[in-house]
């Protein structure tokens, strides 16, 4: 069962995570017909996150971007994690000694979320984006947090419908565990 939420702070959640995902200014027109929400409703959450600095408007283009207010959350909840600072010495030997790229994600939910990425002097490379979100199934790093989750954990990640849908090819929980350390 769903938990209750509000739906207003949800479709701002949703603006911002879209506003994230795109490298490009974006116009209330343009935004609203792509979250499919009213002109109206995108233009007082834009304003309201502007008068706070978590949005900018180009005053040339009349286009929105993220402001940085989120960079300032953002590097709040890294300074109280402080984990990226810590680990980083061992990618980096890590890296040395295996010439691979090594990505440090934490688990959220069933999705992995990308901190930290040490690049490989190699040729061949990946391009996680830091922040970046994945389902944990489908990436080396997550089915490496999911192996190691204790099973009622794994459990109640997976409990609901549509995690279920999507493992679906894997009958059962065994065979997801088997399958972990496969490519997707």
């Amino acid at each position: 069962m769903e938990k209750e939420k509000i739906k207003s702070i949800e479709k701002g959640l949703t603006l911002l995570e879209f506003l994230s995902n795109n490298e490009k200014e974006m116009g209330v027109t343009e935004i609203s017909k792509e979250l499919q929400m009213r002109t109206s409703t995108i233009h007082r959450m834009l304003n309201t996150f502007k008068s706070r600095g978590y949005i900018i408007q180009n005053k040339q283009t009349s286009k929105y971007s993220l402001g940085f207010q989120l960079y300032v959350l953002g590097c709040k909840v890294q300074s109280a994690m402080n984990l990226v600072e810590s680990v980083t010495p061992f990618l980096r030997k890590l890296s040395y000694h295996t010439k691979e790229s090594i990505n440090f994600a934490i688990l959220e939910g069933t999705e992995t979320v990308s901190l930290c990425k040490i690049e490989s002097s190699e040729l061949l490379k990946t391009d996680i984006k830091i922040g970046a979100r994945l389902p944990a199934h489908c990436t080396a790093v997550g089915k490496a947090l999911l192996a190691f989750l204790p099973e009622r954990e794994f459990e109640i990640l997976y409990s609901n419908i549509s995690e279920k849908l999507l493992l679906s090819k894997y009958l059962n929980r065994r065979r997801f565990y088997a399958d972990l350390f496969t490519c997707c």
